[in-house]
């Protein structure tokens, strides 16, 4: 059944080692991040290597999510993508990154708009998710708000760093932004390591389902726990459509990161087996027409 449902997968990077001097997180591997030790990953992963882990899928179309290329020449991300993109047989969409309190955002816009496959922006509020804190964010820096507040200009959408730990300032955000298509990346990071923070994640949750703009990325799933907790992904996931519905929620690999941390075949069968559990029309919905709503594919 599986292989004939069509599939996108809204949350992958690729990078080849060619560029690594334009990674600064493979060119300093004790950087502040965290992944925890990613020496493994410090490979290539290109349209090619997707293909060979979807295999057994039918994936049509995807998107790759900015990966940190050095920031003052990220256009050269952009640009790279558009010569690989030739040997990948799938539809590729680009979210880039974008710096939003530069003073030359315009400019540097006016640049990404001539690439067609680029449907919206990702700019990280941290480097390492786990330091974010609330009142001391870019959701609150007025520069980078006015920066954010350009991207409807050009018809771009926004992947937001969502993590449940900075919640008020998160809903701030969205109650003042509700004209910009946002999704929540990682499922809010349910990285919760009791019952205290778990119920912390499911009331941020509820309390932002009701934005008609927001969408919610069911990816990075083995990142947040650490490993393939099926039983966790199973909870986390029905939660996830309990509160937001299958109408607002999209699925993403999180590929090849989540290789550090399981097996990356079990980690797709898991996904689908608790999808398939959801009901064909719910399935279809979240790992196909909502991605090619959002992404415009």
């Amino acid at each position: 059944m599986i292989n004939k449902i069509k599939l996108i997968d809204s949350h992958h990077h690729y990078w080849d080692l060619k560029n690594i001097k334009k990674y600064p997180l493979f060119t300093n591997l004790n950087s502040n991040s965290h992944l925890g030790d990613y020496q493994k990953i410090v490979k290539n992963y290109l349209p090619l290597d997707l293909k060979k882990n979807y295999q057994k899928f039918n994936l049509v179309s995807s998107v790759h999510i900015e990966a940190g290329w050095i920031e003052k020449n990220a256009i050269e991300e952009v640009e790279w993508l558009n010569k690989i993109n030739s040997q990948s047989e799938k539809n590729l969409a680009v979210i880039a990154f974008a710096k939003l309190h530069n003073s030359n955002l315009d400019k540097y816009l006016d640049k990404l708009i001539k690439y067609d496959f680029v449907k919206g922006i990702r700019m990280r509020l941290a480097n390492n998710i786990n330091e974010l804190k609330e009142g001391d964010n870019y959701l609150i820096n007025s520069k980078w708000l006015q920066g954010f507040n350009i991207l409807n200009k050009y018809k771009y959408s926004f992947e937001l760093q969502g993590s449940y730990k900075i919640s008020h300032d998160i809903y701030n955000f969205l109650n003042n932004n509700e004209d910009t298509k946002i999704i929540i990346s990682h499922a809010g990071f349910p990285n919760y390591k009791n019952e205290e923070e778990k119920k912390a994640w499911i009331n941020f949750l509820k309390r932002i389902q009701y934005f008609e703009n927001v969408y919610l990325k069911i990816s990075g799933l083995a990142m947040l726990q650490n490993g393939l907790n099926i039983n966790e992904m199973d909870y986390i996931i029905k939660s996830c459509m309990n509160i937001f519905g299958s109408e607002k929620l999209i699925f993403g690999s999180n590929l090849p990161i989540d290789s550090l941390y399981c097996d990356t075949q079990n980690l797709l069968d898991a996904y689908f087996d608790i999808f398939k559990k959801l009901g064909k029309e719910n399935l279809d919905k979240i790992v196909f027409k909502n991605a090619k709503k959002f992404y415009n594919f």
